[in-house]
C-alpha cells in the first residue's frame, strides 16, 4: 500500500522502492516515502525475433528429431491414403454385394418359374402320351388280334409302337 497512486511510464521496467521507519513510532504507525527505480534491461526483442531465435536454436540442435517428425508425417499421409482406399473398396464391395443379391434373387425367381413351367409342360406331355397309348391300343386292337400279335403295354412304353398297316 506504500506505492499507491504511483504509475510507471510506458516502455520502461520500473520497480517501486520504499523507505520506511519499520513502524517505530510511539503509536506504531508506518511512515515512509516511495520512489521509482528503473530496472535496466538488455535491448528489447520483438515477439517475431524471439520466435525466430527459438526456431533456429531448435532446428540446429534437433536435426534427428526433425527427420523423425518428417518420417512420421509421411507415414501418416500414406496411412490416411490407404485407409481412404480401403473405405472406398469396402463401399464398392457392399454396393456390389447388394446389387448382386438383388440380381441373383431375380434370376433365381425366373429360374424357378421356368422349372415350374417346364414341369407343367412335361406333365401335360406325359398325360398326352398316356392318352395316345390308350387310343392306339384301342385302334390297333382288332388288327393285332387278327394278325396274331398282342400289344403289350411294356412295348408301347418303350416306344416300340405297333402300327396298324
Amino acid at each position: 500500500n506504500l506505492c499507491q497512486g504511483w504509475k510507471g511510464s510506458a516502455g520502461k521496467c520500473l520497480k517501486c522502492s520504499v523507505c520506511h521507519n519499520n513502524a517505530r513510532t510511539k503509536d506504531g504507525s508506518i511512515e515512509g516515502s516511495s520512489f521509482a527505480e528503473e530496472v535496466p534491461l538488455p535491448p528489447c526483442l520483438k515477439e517475431t525475433d524471439i520466435e525466430r531465435q527459438c526456431l533456429e536454436s531448435y532446428e540446429a540442435s534437433s536435426t534427428t528429431l526433425r527427420m523423425e517428425k518428417d518420417r512420421c508425417e509421411e507415414l501418416r499421409a500414406r496411412r490416411s491414403k490407404a485407409e481412404d482406399a480401403v473405405n472406398n473398396c469396402q463401399h464398392k464391395l457392399q454396393s456390389s454385394s447388394s446389387r448382386l443379391e438383388h440380381e441373383s434373387l431375380g434370376e433365381l425367381q425366373r429360374a424357378e418359374d421356368s422349372v415350374a413351367s417346364s414341369q407343367e409342360r412335361l406333365e401335360a406331355e406325359k398325360q398326352h402320351e398316356r392318352s395316345s397309348e390308350v387310343h392306339m391300343e384301342a385302334e390297333c386292337h382288332d388288327y393285332n388280334v387278327a394278325s396274331g400279335r398282342v400289344a403289350h403295354i411294356d412295348f408301347i412304353k418303350n416306344a416300340e409302337w405297333l402300327r396298324c398297316q
